[in-house]
């Protein structure tokens, strides 16, 4: 797998996780944001219908019912709304059992559970009516001096919740594989751009030969990593090729210099075998060998310094 592949994987990966993160935060966040909304609402709505609740008491107008009937019809009475809800909201009054004291938005005609009826504190909870419609509810117990421990319902339909966020969905699920499609290739492209110089390098690289060290990139690249490891590389190469170019005059100098030794040695060893000599003709043409190689020696271990 080569760099330029590597490249557009990771920038893929790590995108693909930012998009995700992003569409998690955002759908969760607009549910609990209208949620929130609609609870407000209720809220509003309960307190408003707690504001404008009255208890009228009934007497009795009938002087031929008998005195202890009378004391009852006392204390008999009846709720009133002097408020009238939103559209939209379903609300109603019920004593500590469940049982309907006022229902102008005949909320008794729907079925649903409510854990919170028996609870002592407001509480909101989703249910269900009979039509399968999803109700937020929020029940407020509260104390009405005549006629004792009351609660109140007021609930709203949220299924355009479900509707905005199964829009939403359908609208991530759509855009971000296109978004990551049309980044991979953008980020092919841009990773591609930014390599060709490194491939020009190499082609480069693999041209030069140590007979051809004079050769230059001579890329025109910005001042950027790749910009300057092109630099650096022309450095190197101008440097090898002055190394080799003084190695190569030092090895001619140091073959034309030994070349006369050894001629002189060659001459010498000639002339010794031409005809036999005498020992101390030898012995001269010895000394004149042994001079020559020594001048040798001295030449061959100045150029294995060089």
């Amino acid at each position: 797998m080569n760099i330029r592949l590597r490249l557009t994987l990771w920038y893929t990966v790590i995108l693909s996780l930012i998009l995700l993160l992003f569409s998690l935060v955002i759908y969760f966040g607009l549910e609990r944001s209208l949620i929130a909304t609609i609870d407000n609402h209720l809220q509003r709505e309960a307190a408003a219908v707690m504001n404008n609740l009255r208890f009228e008491l009934r007497h009795s107008s009938d002087d031929d019912d008998d005195e202890e009937e009378a004391d009852h019809d006392k204390q008999r009475g009846q709720l009133e709304l002097n408020y009238q809800p939103e559209e939209g909201v379903l609300w109603r009054v019920t004593d500590a059992h469940g049982k309907s004291l006022l229902d102008h938005s005949n909320f008794d005609k729907f079925t649903f559970e409510s854990r919170a009826i028996t609870s002592r504190r407001p509480e909101f909870e989703y249910a269900q009516l009979a039509d399968k419609t999803p109700i937020r509810l929020y029940t407020v117990p509260f104390i009405i001096k005549e006629q004792g421990e009351t609660i109140i319902q007021v609930a709203e339909d949220y299924a355009y919740i479900q509707q905005v966020q199964n829009q939403l969905f359908f609208l991530l699920a759509l855009t971000i594989p296109l978004t990551l499609a049309i980044a991979s290739i953008g980020g092919w492209f841009l990773a591609s751009n930014a390599l060709a110089p490194i491939d020009q390098i190499t082609l480069a690289a693999q041209a030069i030969s140590a007979n051809d060290l004079h050769q230059r990139l001579n890329l025109k690249l910005p001042n950027d990593e790749v910009g300057r490891l092109a630099t650096t590389f022309d450095t190197m190469l101008a440097r090898l090729d002055e190394s080799f170019n003084r190695q190569k005059r030092f090895i001619a100098d140091a073959s034309h210099e030994m070349r006369t030794p050894l001629t002189i040695l060659k001459g010498d060893v000639e002339v010794a075998l031409m005809r036999p000599r005498s020992v101390a003709d030898y012995q001269e043409t010895l000394v004149m060998v042994d001079h020559a190689a020594a001048q040798c020696g001295r030449l061959s271990g100045n150029v294995g310094h060089g």
